[in-house]
């Protein structure tokens, strides 16, 4: 089922612009990264970085899924980076994607904050930011966010940088998460398949 759900997040691995094989591109505030997602805020960088970059003295995280990742943030100052999306009522959703730190180079945390709000009236439906971090030397890991919305329209995924070095991020996915009624039924609908189709071998 995952793997044929449709993902709300357009650029989710932050493939496009192209920016060139071991080279980078920076975004400055108001700017469109390829699609989707716009520059909210840019105190020093937003970077697409492609897999072969190289800098002295710094060994980064490869990208999970494509060939390049985005940077955000640097300094210990903040960046956010944002993308609409239009939901149906209730859900649940589930927003996951991939978060690292520099494999050498510093020693503090990346810390990335995600918010989703209704822009019908500027809540948050996850109760407010959400932290997530990884320690120094840390590569990627997956990040989990669960939630609902309390009707149809369109929310506002926020992605910030809240403290640290900056913050590697990739393979954004936001899906809709069937309930576990909806299971059974395909579970029981498959059982019904199986059967028919022994049957059908009988005969």
């Amino acid at each position: 089922m995952a793997a044929t759900a449709q993902n709300f997040i357009l650029n989710p691995s932050f493939e496009l612009p192209v920016v060139g094989a071991g080279s980078y591109q920076v975004f400055a505030t108001g700017q469109t990264i390829g699609a989707g997602w716009v520059v909210d805020s840019s105190a020093i960088a937003v970077d697409v970085l492609d897999k072969g970059y190289v800098s002295g003295g710094v060994t980064w995280a490869p990208p999970t899924h494509g060939d390049q990742y985005l940077y955000l943030g640097d300094s210990a100052s903040a960046a956010t980076i944002r993308q609409d999306v239009s939901l149906a009522a209730g859900g649940p959703y589930r927003l996951t994607f991939d978060l690292a730190n520099f494999l050498s180079f510093n020693g503090t945390s990346a810390k990335t904050t995600v918010n989703v709000v209704d822009l019908g009236d500027s809540s948050s439906v996850v109760g407010g930011g959400q932290d997530f971090t990884r320690p120094a030397g840390a590569g990627y890991a997956s990040q989990e966010l669960d939630f609902t919305v309390p009707h149809a329209g369109n929310y506002r995924v926020l992605v910030s940088n809240a403290d640290g070095f900056g913050s590697n991020v990739d393979n954004f996915v936001l899906v809709a998460v069937p309930e576990p009624s909806a299971y059974a039924i395909l579970a029981g609908a498959g059982v019904l398949g199986f059967a028919a189709l022994r049957r059908l071998r009988r005969a």
